[in-house]
Formats: C-alpha cells, structure tokens, sequence
C-alpha cells in the first residue's frame, strides 16, 4: 500500500481491502496522536465504499474534537469502525502555540517540497518553529517537507540571531506576535556521515531530507521532539 489520502483520495480502495484481510472479524479501532487525521481517514473511507456523502464524524484542527470513543457499524459481520480520542504528544509543537497558528501549521493540500543546495554556513529556517545550520566542506541537498503555509527562509548562519531577535512573530510566523516573546528555545546538533539519505523529523510540522556529508546545529522551540530516520522517500 501506497501513502493515503483522506483529502485526495489516494489509496482508499487498497486502504479498506487491507483492512479487511487484516481484522479477522474484529472491530477496527484508529488509534494515534490528535491532529493525524484518524477521523477524517474514517469519513472518506465511509464516503468511497457506501452511500455517504456528509462526514460523519466532525473534525476540526483543534486537538481534543473527538471526546469519545465513535463506534460505527461498518462491517456485515457488525463489526465496526472505531473513533478514538487522539493521544496528547507533550512533544508537538502544537501544545506550545496559541490555535492562530494551527492554520499555516497543518497542511491542508499536498505538500510541495523545497529543494536547497546548500553550502557551508547556510541556515534554513522554518518560520519561527526551528532553524537548521549548517557546517559542511561541499554541498548539501536539502530538502523541506511541510506545510505550503509555513514560511521557509534561506540566509547566511550569521544572519540567525538577529533574525530570531527581531522578526520572530512578524517575518517567521508562525508563532503569532503576541506569543513570541514568551517562547523558550533548545539547541541540538546532528552529524551526517554522507552515505544515505536521512530525515531530521520536527514533531507536529515536518522534516528535511538531507543528502550529503555536515553537521547542523538546530535551534527549536524547547519542547519539541526532534530525531533522525532514515529516508522515506527516494
């Protein structure tokens, strides 16, 4: 199976069909973090295999919408499809900004990924959730998965404290003015040996591919969980 879609549709049929061969005459419960789109999958896998054309469970970018476990009938087995509460991430950046921001956070249309060549002392930021910079002798591919809303930034390393200093919440937004100056940030640093394509993954807005030999000094909001995969695509 492919990656799904609730919004475009993509891989519903093939979605339901593993389902079913999986659940052994069992309820199908969706299970995860809030904000994973686990009542929005329900509502279009109930809309491409029945006569349903209205969502049936509400939805909405505020975390804590479903209060309750939903069972819904589904199966002719009287199995069912069930709803659940989606688990808090203290991690997710989420949980440190006001809900003003949610909207640029959360992707509403397929992501559009922006490629850099990126050469030594060059910093990425990601508005004003996280910037990347980077130590490196030849040039890095960097690539940004996340929301088209998100405001990306390109500069020079020695531009980054005066940038988080006087644009945050104005330039790098998200966050919201009048939550800016209340945030606390944490420094990482990651090495990458050059042999594979990693992903340094931010919860709650994204990840940037890397492809090539560095280090990268990260600066993020200080409760974010930051960690590094191997590569997902390509």
């Amino acid at each position: 199976i492919g990656i799904s879609s609730a919004k475009k549709g993509y891989y519903m049929d093939e979605l339901i069909q593993t389902i079913d061969m999986a659940r052994k005459e069992r309820d199908v419960y969706f299970v995860g973090c809030a904000n994973v789109g686990k009542s929005s999958v329900i509502n279009a896998l109930l809309k491409r295999t029945t006569s349903l054309n209205d969502d049936v469970i509400a939805t909405s970018i505020i975390p804590g919408t479903t209060l309750n476990e939903i069972r819904i009938p589904y199966f002719n087995d009287n199995c069912a499809f069930v709803d659940t509460p989606g688990l808090i991430n203290e991690k997710d950046v989420l949980n440190q900004l006001l809900p003003t921001s949610y909207n640029k956070i959360i992707p509403n249309v397929e992501l559009k990924p922006i490629t850099y060549q990126i050469t030594n002392n060059n910093s990425v930021f990601l508005a004003g959730l996280a910037s990347l910079s980077f130590e490196c002798d030849k040039p890095v591919s960097v690539t940004v998965y996340a929301s088209k809303n998100l405001y990306i930034h390109r500069c020079k390393t020695e531009r980054v404290e005066d940038l988080y200093n006087n644009q945050l919440g104005k330039l790098l937004t998200p966050p919201v003015l009048e939550e800016a100056s209340n945030l606390e940030y944490k420094e990482l640093s990651f090495s990458f040996d050059g042999k594979s394509k990693k992903d340094l993954w931010f919860s709650g807005f994204g990840f940037i591919s890397i492809k090539g030999k560095c280090n990268v000094k990260v600066k993020v909001l200080k409760n974010t969980e930051v960690y590094v995969t191997n590569a997902i695509i390509g």
